[in-house]
């Protein structure tokens, strides 16, 4: 693959950087990794988005909401909406495999405004009274 189109598709980072692989409005596959001692930048959340991780190798210890466990290659936590998550790599470098579903986190802007419950369509079972 030509350096420049790779460039187009990852991100580094000072804790180790993605990898975009594959994407849709609605899905998004990204190959990540976390550098030896180092850990993600901060302990985020995704208001819109569900993630599973897959980690594929490496040694260190993840957070989702409250429950810090081991990383274990073949380990696959699924980090709902809303839910803090981070992951911190030991002495060797963590690799995972990411997928996000429902609205990504970049298109989060682009969601329509809840409605309001009187702008909402009468369900058929109040049209049949």
């Amino acid at each position: 693959m030509f350096s420049w189109l790779k460039k187009l598709f990852s991100k580094k980072q000072e804790w180790g950087g993605t990898k975009v692989l594959w994407q849709t409005p609605y899905v998004k596959v990204s190959h990540l990794w976390v550098e030896a001692g180092r850990a993600t930048e901060t302990y985020t959340s995704q208001e819109f988005a569900v993630k599973n991780w897959l980690f594929l190798k490496g040694s260190g210890d993840y957070t989702v909401g409250a429950m810090k466990k081991k990383i274990l290659p073949g380990t696959h936590p699924i980090i709902t909406s809303g839910t803090k998550h981070a992951i911190q790599a030991t002495n060797e470098k963590v690799e995972v495999l990411e997928i996000q579903s429902g609205a990504l986190v970049d298109q989060a802007s682009q969601l329509p405004a809840p409605s309001e419950p009187s702008q909402l369509p009468a369900s058929s079972s109040e049209n049949a009274q």
